[in-house]
């Protein structure tokens, strides 16, 4: 609640006012004698829902499948399993953080450019990844059509420039003083070498997540979709932008990434029975 006053710990999170807004709404209409710490418990059970029925239904409408929605849901619900324990702080955002990447990656899938615009504004005022919208787009529009059309781009540019603008404009304007306090990510990343050699540290906790992912990858049919290179491609690039700015032992900065490879994948063959793609997945084996 202190980003209301400008005075947040971290000054980089003055932006991330969604969950305060929702927190600071529930305090106000919460029955009297209503306790915080009970107030708090009801919203995370609501964040989380609202993250990962986005996610389920984002995914849904992308395959039209709902076992393929779940795995989704599996594979994100597992990458965040070891995100508690990397990291002392609660940081809110992270479930939205689910919900609106996935959003992101539907609606540029679906090719819907201004509905995705909004999405961008109310993810931007959730966290920095809202950016990554763009690198999505830019991914997609790349492997179905090509570099030809460069008016096809746009609004990955657009994209990208919205959400940086929200995001200073909120720390610049909400804070009383912002001074970043954090350097790059990959240099305080570095300063935590010890961390990586802890034989249950975030290396043990990164390494089962992707060893999952690419045991799941490798089990689906070839040859991959233009789509599927393209989540694919968009998660490798966004990985290499969160390793610059995001910290690596706090495994809730690789959070869109796995939803993208989630995507990745479930979309091989969209609108197929469940029974022909699982046969499929039986051939691939």
């Amino acid at each position: 609640l202190r980003i209301w006053e400008g005075r947040v710990e971290i000054p980089e999170f003055q932006s991330r006012i969604l969950a305060p807004a929702l927190t600071v709404l529930a305090l106000k209409i919460a029955p009297a004698g209503f306790s915080e710490r009970s107030l708090w418990h009801i919203l995370r059970f609501l964040e989380a829902a609202t993250g990962y029925v986005a996610l389920y239904a984002a995914v849904s409408h992308t395959t039209g499948s709902r076992l393929r929605a779940l795995l989704s849901v599996g594979l994100v619900t597992f990458a965040y399993l070891w995100v508690p324990m990397t990291d002392s702080g609660e940081n809110p955002s992270d479930f939205f953080d689910i919900g609106f990447t996935a959003l992101i990656v539907c609606l540029a899938l679906a090719e819907k450019p201004f509905t995705l615009m909004l999405v961008v504004i109310l993810a931007s005022m959730n966290r920095e990844s809202a950016a990554f919208a763009g690198i999505v787009w830019i991914a997609v529009t790349y492997m179905r059509y090509g570099p030809r059309d460069l008016r096809k781009f746009l609004p990955a540019l657009a994209y990208m420039a919205v959400s940086v603008s929200i995001v200073w404009g909120l720390r610049y304007g909400l804070a009383q003083e912002f001074h970043p306090k954090q350097t790059l990510g990959a240099i305080e990343s570095l300063n935590r070498w010890r961390a990586y050699f802890h034989p249950t540290g975030v290396t043990p906790m990164f390494a089962a997540t992707a060893l999952v992912f690419f045991a799941i990858l490798r089990l689906m049919p070839r040859p991959w979709t233009a789509d599927q290179k393209a989540m694919s491609g968009a998660a490798v690039v966004c990985a290499c932008i969160t390793a610059v700015f995001g910290i690596w032992t706090e495994l809730r900065i690789w959070l869109p990434c796995w939803v993208m490879l989630s995507f990745t994948a479930v979309i091989g063959s969209n609108h197929q029975s469940d029974r022909d793609w699982l046969a499929s997945l039986q051939q691939r084996r």
